[in-house]
């Protein structure tokens, strides 16, 4: 079992917010952002779902829930399976053709599906999928579906139950998964399913589109080198400490590897000044001009350039931003561009941000 250190409380400025932990250093160098939409792979049949909706959420003060599924009942919707392993092809896998298919019958059983004719797999070695919206087909699992899909056999598990801070968390879990093993390839697969079969209270975001979006991460030894000599756990120091250590920065004065931070229990008018201190930390890492991808309700902080996440997605909405910016700078000029990514949980009061510095593919 790989044991995570709490995240810390933010750094810098801010009402209530003392001196933190700095932002966590991963081995990780993006190589490639995907973003897909869907518009409903097959109807939903209600073969016992309604039946399963109602026992899992009768408990919980959510009686409509069956009533839900059955008007969804016809509707053509996106499961994450099937989400998922369009993300994994477009990563460059070549999924398994007689795999069990993600929106088949309910309860497949892989067995009666032939054998596998092992192909080349896609290189990956673990996949995180991240989503706050449940999967609208709980009858398949994703994570299982794409180990199948990839003749590698790749590590594949989820995390959800974190908001729009999950992608954040799977990034890192990935990092630190790729840390331990010295190499590799990871696919942090990050899903919103819009169609929820049971009330919300009024005010609750929810995604308005099924989007997905892959991010290809590889293990970035040099990164890794330089955080080993830096620091313990991957915490990254001042400019000052990195300076006298000679460590975390390349000569031209970039560092490389990814730099994340999550602060829990933030309030609203915590979050100018956590990210303000935040970003000052990412200049002394990385250097240059950096642009800022705000999630919605996360207060502007200085930046050379500010964008906005899709306002269509939710886990998925500073992603898919992500992907838009790098598809437009594809590192053809030879200069390197900070992203700085930060969303904002009220329900959890968490914030989360992560710097990633990106060469072009």
């Amino acid at each position: 079992m790989h044991l995570l250190p709490p995240p810390g409380r933010g750094p810098g400025p801010g009402p209530g917010l003392g001196p933190t932990r700095p932002p966590h250093r991963l081995p990780l160098r993006l190589a490639a952002v995907i973003s897909r939409q869907f518009d409903g792979t097959r109807p939903l049949d209600d073969d016992g779902i309604s039946r399963y909706l109602s026992d899992v959420t009768g408990a919980y003060g959510a009686p409509d829930a069956a009533r839900g599924a059955t008007e969804l009942a016809g509707r053509p919707v996106s499961s994450f399976a099937a989400m998922a392993v369009e993300v994994l092809a477009d990563a460059g896998a070549e999924a398994a053709p007689d795999a069990v298919p993600p929106d088949g019958p309910a309860a497949p059983d892989p067995a009666a599906a032939g054998p596998v004719r092992r192909r080349r797999g896609s290189g990956i070695g673990q996949i995180v999928l991240a989503h706050a919206t449940p999967d609208i087909d709980p009858r398949a699992s994703a994570a299982c579906y794409l180990v199948d899909s990839d003749p590698g056999r790749p590590l594949a598990f989820c995390l959800s139950d974190q908001g729009v801070g999950a992608p954040f968390l799977a990034v890192r879990v990935a990092g630190e998964y790729l840390r331990d093993a010295d190499r590799g390839r990871a696919l942090v697969v990050v899903l919103d399913q819009s169609a929820v079969p049971w009330p919300v209270p009024d005010g609750t975001r929810l995604p308005i589109r099924d989007l997905a979006v892959g991010l290809v991460l590889d293990y970035d030894d040099s990164a890794d080198a330089a955080d080993r000599a830096g620091g313990a756990d991957g915490q990254a120091g001042s400019g000052t400490e990195r300076a006298a250590s000679g460590t975390g920065a390349d000569p031209a004065g970039h560092g490389g590897g990814l730099a994340l931070q999550q602060w829990p229990d933030v309030g609203p008018d915590q979050m100018a000044g956590a990210l303000t201190g935040y970003l000052d930390s990412v200049r002394g890492r990385f250097g240059g001009p950096v642009t800022l991808v705000l999630g919605q309700g996360v207060p502007e902080a200085p930046a050379e350039r500010v964008e906005r996440g899709d306002p269509d997605g939710l886990c998925t909405s500073v992603w898919t931003t992500l992907h838009r910016l790098v598809t437009d700078h594809d590192g053809s000029d030879g200069a390197a561009v900070t992203f700085v990514l930060a969303e904002y949980d009220p329900s959890l009061r968490q914030l989360s941000a992560a710097a990633i510095r990106w060469e072009g593919a």
